[in-house]
């Protein structure tokens, strides 16, 4: 009765974070772009056209199941009973600084490994028209599509933290503030407008970023730059549009 006692207070606690956060950075950023003068949208717009109101609402209702599967998912890794068995950790003398500071690049390459694949799992035909669809519902995205997904690509966009947080020492700040950098990168991918300087996208790290221009483009036309932060994995297997 406790564990369960406590999971709902983990559950109800971590959805009510995760939209709050997430009302304050996509919500934030699409009021910004409603509210900006129209010389300076059109200058850096990728797509020619308005956001649409309809798009809107739908992006936010699909992002509300989002937050409570998010919230189940890190509200069964928090829990006291299960806590204790990952390998999450709070103090810093238990791990080297020297793993502090690595741990947070390893995330993103293991996450973006991870989200490229599970992205082309997803565009197959079967898995397409019944699931991941609901995302590309929005061919001109806004911030508010970053979460907008079914249910079931909703776990599947999560599940990938589940063995990691038992495989491998993460501080729980590290955890923290990678969820926020990933939300707030994913947020610029659906930005809808390039914030990037044309000068970052040419030079040569920049040209293993995956920008918000490039994955407008996946959006628009449903193939191509299937990565989440980086090109690494469209390089290597030929699926990165050579028109951004």
């Amino acid at each position: 009765m406790t564990f369960l006692k406590d999971y709902l207070f983990s559950f109800f606690i971590l959805s009510v974070f995760q939209a709050l956060r997430y009302g304050l950075i996509a919500g934030g950023a699409t009021l910004f772009i409603q509210k900006s003068k129209p010389a300076w949208i059109q200058k850096h717009q990728i797509q020619k056209a308005a956001l649409r109101r309809a798009d809107l609402i739908r992006e936010l209702q699909y992002s509300t199941f989002t937050f409570i599967i998010y919230g189940a998912l890190i509200g069964a890794i928090f829990n006291p009973a299960v806590r204790p068995l990952t390998k999450i950790y709070s103090s810093m003398s238990d791990h080297s600084i020297l793993w502090l500071a690595a741990s947070f690049p390893c995330l993103a390459l293991v996450h973006d490994s991870y989200f490229y694949w599970m992205h082309r799992l997803v565009h197959l035909p079967k898995f397409f028209n019944h699931v991941h669809q609901v995302h590309h519902l929005s061919t001109n995205p806004s911030p508010l599509a970053a979460q907008a997904f079914h249910p079931l690509e909703a776990i599947l966009e999560m599940i990938w933290i589940v063995p990691i947080v038992f495989l491998i020492p993460l501080h729980q700040k590290v955890l923290l503030f990678f969820s926020l950098f990933s939300l707030v990168y994913n947020v610029y991918g659906h930005l809808s407008i390039e914030i990037l300087p044309a000068s970052i996208q040419q030079s040569f790290w920049g040209r293993w970023l995956n920008t918000s221009t490039r994955h407008n483009q996946h959006h628009q036309f449903y193939r191509g730059n299937y990565g989440l932060y980086f090109l690494f994995w469209d390089k290597l297997m030929q699926t990165e549009r050579k028109n951004a």
